[in-house]
């Protein structure tokens, strides 16, 4: 009754509602991507299409990230590997409460 209350335009069945105010969206992500990318390149980053297997550790730290493409030295990572960072980020000892959801959401303009 309260999801009503709050947007009563949805039906009894919607009991459950979440309110974002000031937040935006991108209309086009592969532009945004690309455009990330290039900035990136232009501060001295090397942009490389390959996919990570694992992470190699040396004396406790991130070393390099081991991909399809070869390994990757590095002295920090950032895992951005969505359900699938779990396993890579046990090997770091570090625990991350994901489960895998599928789900759905509306966008309305009130």
């Amino acid at each position: 009754a309260a999801v009503q209350e709050a947007e009563p335009m949805l039906g009894a069945n919607i009991g459950c509602l979440a309110v974002l105010r000031n937040q935006g969206h991108i209309a086009n992500p592969g532009a945004y991507m690309k455009a990330l990318a290039e900035v990136f390149q232009a501060e001295g980053g090397r942009f490389l299409v390959a996919t990570a297997k694992d992470i190699t550790l040396r004396d406790g730290r991130v070393a390099a990230v081991e991909t399809d493409q070869g390994a990757l030295p590095c002295d920090h990572a950032v895992v951005t590997a969505g359900i699938w960072s779990k396993p890579i980020l046990r090997k770091l000892g570090i625990k991350l409460p994901l489960e895998a959801e599928r789900g759905y959401h509306l966008h309305l303009k009130s």
